[in-house]
């Protein structure tokens, strides 16, 4: 299993019409290998990834009371699967 969160500032864009906000991004994966041999072995994989667009977000933290996170926007997904051989020498 696998997860991983992050933030992406594409660099200026050069055209009109776009812009360079920061978006945060975060996918799953999940992968395993079943043995065939002492050396080889059938893997596979699949992962799914998210990306928030024209997010509104906000983090109160106040005092004892710890923090709070709000988010609202919309999202992208889009996932992938792949197998192969591995081999191990």
């Amino acid at each position: 299993m696998s997860s991983e969160a992050s933030a992406a500032r594409p660099v200026k864009p050069d055209r009109s019409g776009l812009n360079s906000e920061t978006f945060f991004s975060g996918n799953v994966g999940i992968g395993w290998m079943v043995p065939i041999g002492a050396h080889v072995g059938l893997r596979f994989e699949a992962r799914a990834y998210g990306i928030l667009l024209n997010n509104k977000s906000a983090v109160f933290c106040g005092g004892t009371t710890g923090c709070t996170v709000a988010i609202k926007g919309n999202a992208l997904y889009q996932g992938e699967a792949a197998r192969g051989v591995s081999a191990r020498f």
